[in-house]
């Protein structure tokens, strides 16, 4: 099961990054990524394969209804976790759209 959370986005460009932590029962995940400006949310999926654990981290534009956005590059910080695991070890891949921006491998006791 996943959830997550996308915190106040600001002005600003930077290197999107991603970091991936165990915890008990579960995987914890924070990082930021690049959005065209601050009105864009970002939305979670999880995929499941085998052991492997893939977060694909995307874009939604807003809704023209939603009123004047600032025209800047925006930074889009998010966290979230990966609860109800089976212990083992794990492959953990955070995607940004179509690319991977990080890769772990982690295991939950």
């Amino acid at each position: 099961m996943l959830s997550f959370h996308q915190g106040e986005t600001s002005c600003g460009a930077g290197l999107d990054d991603a970091h991936v932590q165990a915890l008990s029962g579960g995987i914890k995940f924070s990082g930021r990524m690049t959005v065209p400006d601050p009105c864009h949310q970002l939305k979670a999926m999880l995929e499941v394969r085998d052991s492997e654990l893939i977060v694909h981290i995307s874009v939604i534009a807003p809704k023209p209804s939603d009123g004047v956005c600032i025209q800047c590059l925006g930074q889009a910080p998010y966290d979230g976790e990966i609860v109800n695991l089976r212990p083992g070890q794990y492959t953990v891949a955070i995607r940004h759209g179509e690319r991977e921006i990080s890769r772990a491998r982690v295991t939950i006791l």
